[in-house]
């Protein structure tokens, strides 16, 4: 080593030793944040807001009345935008077993006047159960590429209950230790 390298190497290995140590006293405030924090309510806790990236757009629902099977149903979404112009694109589409129809299930809104827009989607579930209606919005502004945002409601048809044992076709069995299973087949190979 030279006689510069001995010189420096106990203040890098000093400042280096000294970071660590500051680092250390971060964690131990850290820890007492979170044990104070531990002592409040969910209420008095200030969480950290995020936003996804994507459009600007919000959306919030109202499903008009409980709906049977083969019965058609109506969502009323209420669409808050935050664009000055442009383009808004709505589309909406049912999961499995869920049908959109009529003119509602693709609309477009100009983001010049308004930022609220009101939308009401058509529906239809021949069968009891659990479906979801998706929507997509695509917000296209001039000399920026197209941003999209995604949401989804979670609609209940007719009777739950019914719908989930004609789903589990497959009765459950109790186990000597009384916990409920379904026991399904299956075939193993062994090579």
């Amino acid at each position: 080593m030279t006689d510069r390298m001995k010189r420096f190497s106990p203040i890098v290995f000093t400042v280096a030793l000294l970071g660590g140590c500051t680092q250390q006293a971060a964690n131990v405030s850290d820890d007492a944040q979170f044990a104070e924090a531990g002592a409040k309510t969910v209420a008095e806790l200030e969480v950290p807001r995020t936003i996804k990236p994507g459009a600007a757009v919000e959306f919030t629902h109202v499903l008009r009345f409980k709906v049977a099977p083969g019965e058609a149903g109506i969502v009323d979404f209420t669409v808050n935008e935050d664009y000055q112009s442009g383009l808004l694109k709505l589309e909406a589409h049912g999961s499995d077993g869920l049908s959109v129809f009529g003119a509602s299930s693709s609309v477009q809104f100009s983001m010049d006047a308004t930022r609220t827009h009101n939308w009401s989607v058509n529906f239809k579930a021949e069968t009891d159960g659990v479906y979801y209606l998706n929507v997509s919005a695509l917000a296209e502004t001039e000399g920026e590429p197209g941003s999209r945002r995604g949401y989804a409601v979670r609609i209940e048809v007719g009777d739950l209950q019914k719908a989930t044992k004609t789903s589990n076709s497959i009765a459950p069995t109790q186990m000597p230790s009384g916990e409920t299973v379904i026991v399904m087949e299956a075939e193993e190979t062994i090579e």
